[in-house]
């Protein structure tokens, strides 16, 4: 199994505006399981606020490589991704074997 992780920061820094990012990331993620057969299991997970971490992880699980490749590819994936680019500032991953 393969396992995908990835963690933002974003743009918002405080208030309203953070907690609707972590919302909208959230449902938007979310809203893929239904729509791209690779996902095994996803979960989004906001930070508890703890000074100097990232705001929000992803953790996805796939059967394979080419599972994760597939769902990186995927139309909705892509989707995804913009709108998760248009509210944050940074981005870091990492896949490996579980």
């Amino acid at each position: 199994m393969i396992r995908h992780v990835v963690i933002w920061e974003l743009l918002a820094t405080e208030g309203p505006e953070k907690a609707a990012a972590k919302i909208t990331i959230t449902e938007a993620l979310e809203s893929l399981v239904p729509k791209i057969f690779q996902i095994r299991a996803l979960s989004v997970n906001p930070d508890v606020g703890v000074e100097g971490n990232w705001d929000i992880s992803l953790t996805a699980d796939f059967d394979s490589i080419d599972d994760l490749l597939a769902y990186k590819r995927h139309p909705e994936h892509v989707i995804v991704g913009g709108v998760i680019r248009s509210l944050t500032i940074r981005r870091a991953a990492i896949d490996f074997e579980v």
